[in-house]
């Protein structure tokens, strides 16, 4: 007797655990993880860089704007630097700053390219 309401202890307790366990929502995804670091260089970062920078259009390394959002690195979640373009570095015909992280395959210029617009 006592030994099966051991047994029927353990097994409830694993049930609570896995209820709330599935209950806490799914981690983001790298590619959603990404999107969300280049979004917060752009909106938050860069106009925090440029107001502590009047003079200058654009930082040399988007390690400079690190401080501005908490970020340790200038990696996106596939461990691969995220690319700066502002300035010269901006293609043809686009002013102003954007970050771009060349995505899960890791190749520049493929449709699973994240930048912040």
């Amino acid at each position: 007797m006592y030994r099966s309401s051991i047994v029927a202890g353990v097994i409830l307790i694993l049930v609570c655990v896995l209820f709330i366990r599935s209950r806490r929502p799914p981690e983001p995804s790298k590619g959603e993880t990404t999107g969300i670091k280049v979004q917060r260089y752009a909106s938050e970062a860069f106009p925090a860089w440029a107001r502590e920078h009047r003079g200058r259009e654009c930082p040399d390394t988007v390690d400079e704007l690190n401080k501005y959002i908490g970020a340790s690195d200038s990696m996106d979640a596939w461990g691969r630097p995220i690319k700066l373009q502002c300035g010269p570095t901006m293609p043809a015909g686009l002013q102003g700053l954007n970050l771009v992280s060349a995505g899960e395959d890791g190749k520049f210029g493929t449709s699973d390219d994240l930048a912040p617009f």
